[in-house]
């Protein structure tokens, strides 16, 4: 049902699909991973100031991931679907998941990024493996 004109349907399907992606994009996906409807304050230039913060940041976050697939993949449209349906939430499992093994180590003004298992190679430390190791000490 709708309150549009239907002499064109079309055109009233097309208005309620960004419909669609604004509460699917927007409003889900900042609820969860972005905490939009966690306000810091109850007062009205709080939820403002955050609501505002946090789309922008949003929109920041979107920009650089599809910056980031451009430096990558090359796609001829710069679009979110070529993030393939990963929202943000999911995009920072991935990012955790594939860091989780990894330590950054600051010397001075120098820094380098290491794999636990370079690290312990590195320093000499010995590392234990699997639950048979751990059950024989």
């Amino acid at each position: 049902m709708t309150n549009g004109p239907v002499s064109d349907p079309f055109v009233i399907f097309d208005h309620n699909d960004w419909r669609s992606v604004i509460e699917n994009g927007i409003f889900k996906e900042g609820k969860y991973p972005w905490h939009l409807g966690r306000f810091p304050k109850k007062t009205e230039a709080a939820v403002v100031v955050h609501c505002h913060f946090t789309l922008l940041v949003m929109g920041l976050c979107t920009a650089f991931r599809l910056w980031q697939r451009q430096q990558t993949a090359a796609p001829a449209t710069l679009s979110t679907a070529v993030l393939g349906e990963e929202g943000t939430a999911r995009w920072r499992l991935r990012l955790k998941e594939e860091n989780r093994d990894k330590v950054i180590i600051f010397l001075e003004h120098a820094y380098g990024i290491f794999h636990l298992a370079e690290l312990a190679v590195l320093t000499g430390m010995h590392l234990l493996r699997g639950l048979d190791t751990l059950n024989n000490h």
